[in-house]
């Protein structure tokens, strides 16, 4: 007898529905894979099973064999989708339909064929969707109706409200709506003709489990006042999701609330309290930017940012207003004064609330007027909620908070349970056995430094290993630690020395400088002494020189030295002998606030967060900020050369390491990956004084005049702790070319050409523009287009050349004779007067050979504050998608100028001497990738490239990514690079905006030491079957690595609509010796390629199935080989050139054995 089952592609907040339903009638779950941990988490719970459609489907040749025959149909079908769409002519708006819809071929027939084998198997009652736009939805849907099974859709939006393009073809046999309004929604879109139900919706009975308390809770969370009126702003999504959506809506309705709110607040009679309630949106960083425009517009005291469920939230809200959500409806059922802000998108989805249904609409202008009405009129305020509350036709099934005992009734008897149905409907106590909660991992925030952490801390294979080091080092070095406090510090003092008692480094000794007395029973150490001095940072020299070490430290009171510190020092002091100081990362550290007894310590016991993972030595930074102060240890042989340290107090450090880099010939300057220094909040007040901020002003003034720029001035930076360094060098206005790049006489290179004309003033600057039409005909448009300027001049070039920004560029390089040109397109906007000063000041320094200025978008978010190597699987932009004025935790790298390695190509300033020295742009590159190119070249020859803050320029349009013979090109010249960039870190992720500690790949192998096979073990996408059939290989895996014969690592990539495929760049960081793979290539197919082509990493494949083997042929010549598991599997294949039959432990346990003997490897 076949088990019943349904198949599911119900999202986490709504499993609670499939719950009530399995209560009364326990069934198996059918669902792509997409939706699996879902149903496995519901099928768990009532010891059931999951059945992944993929994993049943037909093989992946024979897959691609009906999809080849399918996609020659539809290739038949091109006539009539010209005549459908109207368009007989343009054959490229056919292509792109047709294309997207081969795409999806292969999709239909996996989802087709695993159904069917299913359905053999499973006696299926149901399809239950939360949608049918999307194509496993709207697979499953045509499958379940050409096989009669009964289609439930169960609503997770009201459709009263905006996207209604997600149900204009809606198919299902059963809908289940949120009012009885939803009707005559669908019945104007002419859809929907399968039966409706009104339950409401399901997520909506969460408002059950929600008691007073937990509201009361939530109000002191967020400091509200008892006597303040609550307005609470619901945010929309900020993607593109339709043609209803407008992607500037989240930003410009946040700003049009923050805007009225403010005004209203100067002028409020009585207390407010705003809240801004987000959603998962798309947007980065929507909390700094919405705290940071409430600090500039003043209404941080009675304000909250909150990203969580809403429910809580309406109900202890006064007045709600949200554009163009199912907020509305809520807010409207819970009786609150509701606003609807109209915007295009709302419009256009036809929302249809007015004021006679107890919503107030409104737009952007109107909305603080709108707002200030109901904060004032208490009678209007309560009329519209009265209003809203009593409207049945929206709102009854919601306030009856029955949504999922109806629809659960529903399933089971369209699944042919009516018995059971019947039970569910009448169960009074039906949600005393259920949680009408939920979870919805949409709102559970990551906090990505505690993985990192969690991932990179050290386990017993690591101390292992590192006594193994210690054991080969040439030398053991003693370091001395100085700490310089007072009587005010010594609460901080104590802090520092409890962190010693975890060091696992033991030579080391302590001196303490204080003006006061040392305290009782502070030094309870024999390493540790305590020295009175009236002026202590005057007395460090004659400290240091008395002491016995190799290596010295300062250390500020308060911070603690991380238990691995000292000897991570002294292991990469072994490694790199000619590093005279090296520094390392930070943390910040939030000490617990309990009440101790005197015999008690908070050892161990604080927060770390904040972390600040720096890059190699960049002088240009350490220029702009002070990033290595407070984790450096100096050789004590580089002090007694420098003279020692000057008397700066708290700055002593930084001053000594630009005398060091002054005076370098070699890279003395090392920088160590790991945490060294858990900094303290206890000198942040010294650090923010003016007078500490004069002190850095002063070191960087003398630093600057040693260096001979004499007339550098060292002004306020763009934050706090930045400077500014205004070199002042030869010219304050030189010559200067812009070679202005294009892509036609268009409006586009006309608005461009106003805007930069309109900021610059400078007499010495000539434009340089491209153009395939004779002069006087480029000259006409120009005067067509209103634009008069005698220091254009034109460059024609062939049509041929048009097309290609480097041919542009070079053809212009050639035209123009300056020693300072910028390179530039017509796809950028001038926005700042002068732009290009700060870029040829530094332009004119000696060791620059490039200098680029930030890019923005016209939204005022960061496109680029410079690029690193590696990032994306190629190079990236580093705090894409910040906005400007963001302020960053830690290291502030978006505000200060500094040295990369990579500049974003749109706008770039060069001087020519070396880029004729370097031979101009490589042919080898038609794309983009030819500035890298010459870039890295720089760099290599001792040069310099440079980023800065300073001026800002607009791009409206991203550049086209690389072609494949460039980026192969590229990465065959430079991937040692790509992999390793001296101006990022190795902890940090090479995908995002480049700030988030990396999550995917980070561990326990050492960056430098490389003391065991290192194996990363790869689940790419992985079915049930393949892991149950490789089981004995992975075990012998994890056996061999506790015995600690090899290093041993996992990868898990699962794919979904979010999950990005690591790329050869990030895996090649990690350095592993052999990479084994199980799973699916479809997403890896180029990291396997180019893993092969540029490292010498080992890459072997499991087979579990002849299937696995023919998914896998499309990188049979880039993998070392194939580790087959069992016989009958070797059977079924072809004759493989390099394999390992591993079709028991025993075999397993002899080939990773073999692995761990070095030779043999």
């Amino acid at each position: 007898m076949k088990n019943p089952a349904i198949i599911s592609t119900l999202l986490d907040r709504q499993a609670i529905l499939l719950d009530a339903v399995f209560n009364e009638q326990p069934m198996d779950i059918i669902t792509p894979k997409l939706f699996y941990q879902t149903a496995i988490s519901i099928t768990r719970k009532h010891k059931t099973k999951s059945h992944i459609i993929e994993e049943k489907s037909l093989t992946s040749k024979e897959i691609k064999e009906l999809a080849k025959h399918y996609n020659n149909n539809i290739e038949i079908k091109s006539d009539e989708i010209d005549k459908i769409i109207g368009i007989e002519k343009n054959k490229a708006v056919t292509k792109t339909i047709l294309e997207a819809a081969k795409k999806r071929t292969e999709k239909i027939i996996a989802i087709y064929s695993g159904l069917d084998k299913l359905n053999e198997e499973l006696d299926i009652k149901a399809l239950i969707v939360n949608q049918e736009y999307m194509i496993h939805e709207a697979t499953l849907l045509s499958w379940a109706k050409s096989r009669n099974i009964p289609c439930l859709h169960s609503c997770h939006s009201p459709y009263i409200a905006r996207n209604l393009g997600r149900i204009r073809h809606f198919e299902s046999d059963h809908l289940t709506l949120t009012s009885s309004r939803c009707n005559e929604t669908l019945d104007d879109l002419n859809t929907g003709s399968g039966h409706r139900h009104v339950t409401g919706m399901v997520n909506w009975d969460t408002y059950r489990d929600i008691d007073l308390q937990s509201l009361n809770q939530l109000r002191n969370d967020l400091e509200i006042p008892s006597d303040a009126l609550v307005i609470t702003f619901f945010t929309t999504y900020s993607v593109t999701e339709n043609a209803t959506s407008d992607p500037q809506v989240h930003s410009k309705t946040l700003d049009s609330f923050l805007s009225a709110a403010a005004e209203i607040k100067k002028k409020a009679v009585r207390p407010l309290f705003f809240i801004i309630k987000d959603r998962p949106s798309g947007t980065h960083f929507t909390e700094e930017e919405v705290l940071h425009k409430a600090r500039k517009l003043g209404i941080t005291d009675g304000f909250s940012y909150v990203f969580d469920r809403p429910e809580k939230v309406v109900l202890i809200s006064d007045i709600t207003i949200s554009p163009g959500s199912s907020i509305a409806v809520e807010s409207m059922a819970m009786g609150k004064a509701t606003i609807e802000l109209v915007t295009r998108q709302v419009f256009l989805g036809q929302l249809c609330f007015s004021a006679d249904d107890g919503v107030i609409q409104c737009d952007e202008r109107t909305l603080k007027s709108t707002l200030e009405r109901l904060i004032v009129d208490n009678n209007y305020r309560d009329q519209m909620a009265d209003k809203a509350f009593e409207n049945e036709y929206y709102v009854s099934a919601t306030q009856s908070l029955e949504a999922t005992q109806k629809t659960a009734s529903l399933i089971l008897d369209i699944c042919g349970f009516k018995d059971s149905s019947d039970r569910v409907i009448h169960n009074q106590n039906f949600y005393d056995q259920i949680s009408s909660t939920g979870s919805d991992q949409r709102f559970q925030q990551v906090d990505t430094f505690q993985i990192w952490s969690n991932r990179t801390r050290p386990d017993e294979f690591s101390g292992q290993l590192m006594g193994e080091r210690y054991n080969q080092w040439r030398a053991h070095p003693r370091f001395h630690l100085v700490i310089i406090t007072d009587k005010s510090l010594f609460d901080a003092l104590a802090n520092t020395l409890d962190s010693f008692e975890m060091q696992i480094y033991p030579h080391y000794g302590i001196s303490i400088i204080s003006p006061d007395d040392c305290p009782d029973d502070i030094l309870s150490a024999d390493n540790i002494q305590w020295i009175k001095h009236a002026q202590p940072f005057e007395a460090i020299n004659t400290v240091i020189d008395d002491v016995d070490a190799e290596w010295v430290m300062i250390l500020w009171p308060g911070d603690e030295l991380h238990p691995q510190a000292l000897f991570n020092i002294a292991d990469y002091s072994n490694i790199n002998t000619d590093w005279l100081a090296i520094y390392g990362d930070e943390a910040l550290i939030i000490p617990t606030m309990e009440d101790l007894d005197d015999d008690q310590t908070r050892l161990g016991t604080s927060i770390r967060t904040d972390p600040i993972f720096k890059p190699d030595f960049n002088i240009d930074l350490l220029r702009s900020t002070d990033y290595i102060n407070r984790a450096t240890a100096f050789r004590k042989d580089a002090w007694t050369a420098m003279g020692g340290l000057s008397p700066y107090a708290y700055r002593q450090s930084e001053d000594l390491i630009f005398r060091i880099a002054e005076r370098m010939t070699l890279p003395a300057i090392g920088h160590i990956p790991n945490i060294l220094v858990q900094r303290s909040s206890f000198t942040d007040n010294m650090v923010s004084s003016e007078s500490y901020e004069a002190l850095g002003a002063l070191i960087r003034k003398n630093h600057l005049e040693r260096c001979g720029f004499t007339d550098a001035e060292v002004l306020p930076g763009l934050h706090p702790q930045i400077y500014n360094i205004k070199y002042n060098q030869v010219c304050a206005d030189p010559v200067i070319d812009i070679l202005l790049a294009n892509f036609g006489l268009s409006d586009q290179l006309s608005s461009c050409l106003s805007s930069l004309l309109e900021q610059e003033n400078s007499k010495n600057l000539t434009i340089y523009i491209t153009s395939t039409f004779e002069v006087s005909d480029a000259q006409d448009w120009l005067i067509s287009h209103e634009i008069y300027s005698e220091k254009i001049k034109w460059v024609k070039v062939p049509l041929s050349d048009q097309t290609s920004i480097i041919k542009q560029w070079s053809k212009m390089i050639d035209a123009s004779q300056s020693e300072f040109f910028i390179l530039a397109i017509d796809r950028l906007r001038w926005v700042q007067k002068n732009w290009h000063l700060p870029l040829i000041d530094q332009l004119q320094r000696s060791d620059i050979a490039m200098v680029a200025p930030r890019l923005v978008s016209s939204n005022a978010a960061i496109i680029s504050a410079g690029q690193i190597l590696g990032k994306n699987g190629l190079i990236g932009d580093l705090y894409s998608n910040f906005f400007l004025e963001q302020e960053i935790p830690g290291l502030p790298r978006a505000w200060c100028e500094q040295n990369f390695n990579a500049l974003h190509a749109a706008c770039i300033a060069v001087k020519r001497s070396i880029y004729q020295q370097l031979g101009g742009f490589d042919p080898l590159f038609e794309g983009l990738l030819a500035m890298n190119d010459l870039q890295l070249k720089a760099c290599t020859s001792g040069h310099k490239l440079l980023w800065t803050p300073l001026c800002s320029v607009v791009l409206t349009q991203s550049l086209a990514p690389a072609k494949k013979d460039d980026r192969r090109s590229f990465m065959s010249r430079w991937f040692a690079l790509l992999a390793q960039d001296p101006a990022f870190n190795n902890n940090l992720e090479l995908r995002g905006s480049g700030v988030n500690p990396d999550i995917i790949l980070s561990g326990k192998w050492h960056s430098a030491y490389h003391l065991r096979t290192r194996v990363l073990f790869c689940y790419l996408d992985v079915s049930n079957s393949q892991v149950q059939s490789s089981a004995h290989l992975i075990k012998a895996l994890q056996q061999e690595s506790k015995k600690e014969s090899i290093q041993h690592q996992e990868h898990h990539f699962y794919a979904n609509a979010t999950a990005t495929a690591i790329t050869s760049t990030e895996l090649s960081r990690l350095s592993p010796d052999i990479c084994i793979y199980l799973g699916d290539v479809v997403r890896h197919s180029e990291l396997i390629e180019e893993i092969s082509s540029y490292t010498t990493i080992q890459q072997w494949v499991i087979l579990t199935s002849l299937d696995d083997f023919e998914k896998w042929q499309v990188v049979q010549n880039y993998i070392t080989g194939w580790l087959v598991t069992s016989t009958d599997t070797l059977a079924e294949l072809p004759e493989l050139t390099s394999f390992h039959l591993l079709s028991n432990p025993d075999e397993a346990a002899v080939y990773f054995q073999m692995l761990s003997t070095t030779e043999n490897f």
